[in-house]
Parts: C-alpha cells; sequence; structure tokens
C-alpha cells in the first residue's frame, strides 16, 4: 500500500493506482477497504486525473455502501473537470440529498448551479442559485451565489435585472470580496454597453473604493480604455502609464 501511495505521488499514476487497487482486491471484504478506495479516488482528483477519478468512484459508488454522499460529491467534481456538466450538476444534486454536513451540502448546490451555468442553461443556473440563497443566504455560500444570479441575469440579456442585484451586493456587504467584484462587473457592464461616461464614472469609484483590490490594475486598465474612447487621451496616458509602472 505505502508503495503505492509513493508511486502516485511520484506521478506513476497507473502503477501507483493498479499497486494499491490490488491491495484492495486482495480483501474486499475488509472494513477498511472502502475507506482506501475513496483515498485511492481522493488522490486521482487532487492529480487532476479527473477521468480515473470519475470511474473509481464510479467503481466505489458500485461496491460499497458507506459515505455515498461523499462519493458522488468526488465524482461530480471529476465530471465538471471532464465539461460534462450535465451529468456533474444531476451528480452533484444527488450529493447534495445524501450529505448531512451543511457546509458540504451547500457546496454541492453552489456546484448544481455552477454546472448548469457552464453548460450554458443560465435561466436553469439561476434558479439553482436561488435556491443556495433560499438555503444559506446568510452564508458566504449565499452572498456568492447572488453574485451568480447577477452574472446570470447577464447572460440572459437581463442587463437592468442584474445591475440591481450588484447594487444590492455592494451595499449589503461592503468592504468584501463579493462587493468589489459587482461594483468591478458594474462597471465592465456600462462599458460593454457603450455607456462610456457612466463606465469611466464606475471604474473610478472601483479603484476609488477597492484601492488595494487584486482586480484594480484590471480597473484602471478599463479606464484608461474608456478614456481614449472618449477623447481624453491625456488622461489615458496617465492610465496606461501606471498600468505599466
Amino acid at each position: 500500500l505505502s508503495l503505492g501511495w509513493l508511486l502516485l505521488r511520484a506521478g506513476q499514476t497507473q502503477e501507483g493506482t493498479d499497486v494499491v487497487k490490488e491491495v484492495i482486491a486482495a480483501s474486499p471484504a475488509d472494513a477498511a477497504a472502502g475507506g482506501l478506495q475513496l483515498s485511492l479516488c481522493r488522490v486521482l482528483l487532487d492529480r487532476g486525473e479527473n477521468s480515473r477519478a470519475a470511474e473509481e468512484y464510479q467503481h466505489y459508488l458500485e461496491s460499497f455502501t458507506n459515505n455515498v454522499g461523499e462519493a458522488l460529491s468526488g465524482k461530480g467534481w471529476a465530471l465538471y473537470g471532464l465539461a460534462r456538466y450535465a451529468e456533474s450538476a444531476a451528480t452533484f444534486e444527488k450529493a447534495a440529498g445524501l450529505l448531512t454536513n451543511s457546509t458540504q451540502q451547500a457546496q454541492c448546490l453552489v456546484k448544481v448551479a455552477d454546472a448548469y451555468y457552464a453548460n450554458g442553461q443560465f435561466r436553469t443556473a439561476l434558479e439553482s442559485y436561488s435556491n443556495v440563497v433560499r438555503r444559506y443566504g446568510s452564508t458566504t455560500f449565499g452572498a456568492s451565489a447572488m453574485l451568480q444570479m447577477g452574472q446570470s441575469m447577464v447572460r440572459m440579456g437581463l442587463t437592468n435585472a442584474a445591475q440591481r442585484q450588484f447594487a444590492m451586493l455592494i451595499q449589503q456587504y461592503p468592504g468584501s470580496e463579493v462587493s468589489e467584484r459587482a461594483a468591478l462587473r458594474t462597471a465592465e457592464l456600462e462599458q460593454e454597453n457603450g455607456n462610456l461616461a457612466r463606465a469611466l464614472d464606475a471604474f473610478g469609484a472601483f479603484m476609488d473604493g477597492y484601492p488595494k483590490s487584486k482586480w484594480f490594475v484590471n480597473a484602471l486598465h478599463n479606464h484608461g480604455l474608456v478614456a481614449y474612447q472618449l477623447f481624453r487621451f491625456e488622461g489615458a496616458l496617465a492610465d496606461f502609464e501606471r498600468v505599466v509602472r
């Protein structure tokens, strides 16, 4: 077993998997066998071996009856990594129904919505994010889901509704990363829709409100682009020179 884990850590995925599975197969009725299979699945998932991880999680589900919710959640992550979003959403939904830990359950429900969003099913994603807000509105999961509700509205062409959603987030979660992202998205939407004067003000407000944001340089660069489009060349030049610095 130790040899199997060492091979996996060394990047010899096939060899390591074969050795660990040989140990499991030698004592399938052993109480530890299920735990070893689940550990193997986690290692494969952590290494980005999504196809193998999905197969091994499925093998676990067909062979063992404990920790089914955790196994389904892991399989959901593997399927998401493979861009099999519809299957991933369904798997995360099953996992959420079986998990008893509220944090794990919330994570699965968020990933249900994320999978629908990634699959281009924006209306269903909006409904799923709304479900997270209803159930976990007072948590960080709820706040992030509210932001993603706005993003879903944007993709559905509901720009005004999205702007109202972002404005509510800025007011409700001042100083948070969620409010930062909402403020930046507000400015970007004005830019995308050609409302250049409002975009310039919004990017300026973002930089004033979040001077230490990791997105500050993005906002400064876009502020320069908008200034250029408005023929404010001196301001644009100053912004671009500051970006370079």
